[in-house]
């Protein structure tokens, strides 16, 4: 009995030891470098999303009659598998509003990243 305890006891702790050390599929790291570009929403290409190094960004979207240059500004991070997205908002744009979506697939021509509050997944294609 003494001998299966310490068994469980030995399997645990290497279970609890490989997950912290991302062993067991934490979460998947990806290339913030490909993200810098400009992407439109498939679907909805007048949906335009152009993400800049350093973190900044701008979204505008055309069907609305609304072009680059009057597009909104936002701030972005991509840690790990998580995008966070920061739109300013109001007249002096001090205040923020964050939002986190789980980064599903990242390549240099196409991602796709997933609203967890929604479900939705959204998918889009890189045009420059």
């Amino acid at each position: 009995m003494k001998r299966r305890i310490c068994y469980l006891l030995c399997v645990f702790c290497l279970g609890v030891l490989l997950n912290s050390c991302g062993m067991l599929g934490g979460p998947a790291e990806f290339d913030e470098g490909l993200l810098v570009g400009t992407w439109v929403v498939d679907g909805h290409e007048s949906d335009h999303w152009r993400f800049d190094a350093g973190g900044k960004g701008a979204s505008w979207d055309t069907a609305d009659d609304v072009t680059e240059s009057e597009a909104q500004a936002f701030t972005w991070s991509l840690v790990g598998n998580t995008l966070t997205i920061t739109h300013r908002i109001g007249m002096t744009g001090a205040d923020a509003i964050p939002k986190a979506y789980k980064m599903m697939s990242l390549t240099e021509v196409s991602m796709s990243y997933k609203d967890e509050s929604t479900k939705k997944v959204t998918y889009m294609t890189k045009i420059r």
